[in-house]
């Protein structure tokens, strides 16, 4: 109906299985009540979020449309950190050299651009693991810190290598979680999508 939809909810472990549990949803785009109002889809979800009062840390799992800077910014500042997935024309960069002493102007952030998916055509230091959750599978990962000039720090990246799906970039701003972990959580954004699949053929 020319609406956009914005709905969050939180992955849970039952039985065997993971489920995606609705928290709440919200028309976002479609209907503006007054023309004073310039927020931007981000700006909503974030109000969206931050009005669940969720207590302690916690992982926001996204597509990456919500791969912006600012966003980013506002999720780390309430100790939430995303775990999204890379365009394929995704830049980052490599730390800045340590410059001379004595030398002038304020020092740089970041160092050499690089297109994130030609670092696949390089010599990755690869590891082999099972792939989480499914100990039949096995696929490749390497992690790397880079500059993302968005967020204006450093993010971790994991690039994965999937004998199927071919090559993937998982992204997340915690710098702390490991890859594998990493992977698990973001193939579990299926399940948030299977939710949505659901709700609008049993609720319109």
């Amino acid at each position: 109906m020319g609406h956009s939809i914005q709905a969050l909810s939180i992955l849970a472990k039952g039985l065997s299985t993971y489920f995606a549990i609705p928290l709440t949803g919200q028309i976002h785009e479609g209907v503006r009540l007054t023309y004073k109002d310039s927020r931007t889809l981000l700006d909503k979800m974030f109000e969206l979020l931050i009005g669940l009062g969720i207590p302690g840390a916690c992982y926001l799992v996204l597509d990456n449309y919500y791969c912006s800077g600012r966003f980013m910014r506002q999720l780390v500042e309430k100790n939430i950190h995303i775990v999204t997935m890379m365009k394929k024309s995704a830049v980052a960069y490599f730390l800045a050299d340590v410059q001379q002493s004595g030398r002038r102007g304020r020092p740089r952030k970041y160092g050499e651009k690089i297109k994130l998916f030609d670092l696949f055509k390089t010599d990755l230091p690869f590891i082999k693991i099972p792939l989480p959750g499914s100990n039949n599978l096995m696929i490749e990962y390497c992690r790397m810190e880079l500059f993302w000039r968005p967020f204006g720090g450093m993010a971790q990246f994991v690039f994965t290598r999937h004998p199927t799906r071919g090559n993937a970039i998982a992204m997340s701003t915690d710098l702390t979680l490991s890859p594998a972990d990493m992977i698990f959580i973001y193939g579990l954004r299926f399940k948030i999508e299977v939710l949505f699949k659901q709700a609008v053929h049993q609720v319109g």
